[in-house]
């Protein structure tokens, strides 16, 4: 991952909170790349419904998902 994010985002990340989530792009192998980063394993799941239902619509209930 430290080819994809500069190592101070990570680590401000980290430091904000106990579940601290980080979402953004970065360039590799000159493709475009998304990167999901969690401080804890529960962060990475929160960080990857956050970004499906911010970039491709989906939702999750509590009485069942809603997917496009």
């Amino acid at each position: 991952m430290a080819d994809l994010t500069a190592e101070e985002d990570v680590a401000a990340a980290a430091a904000s909170a106990d579940d601290a989530l980080l979402m953004k792009t970065a360039e590799h192998g000159g493709r475009r790349c998304v990167v999901l980063y969690g401080s804890t394993t529960r962060s990475v799941v929160y960080c990857a419904y956050r970004f499906l239902e911010i970039f491709a619509g989906a939702g999750f209930f509590w009485d069942g998902e809603r997917v496009p």
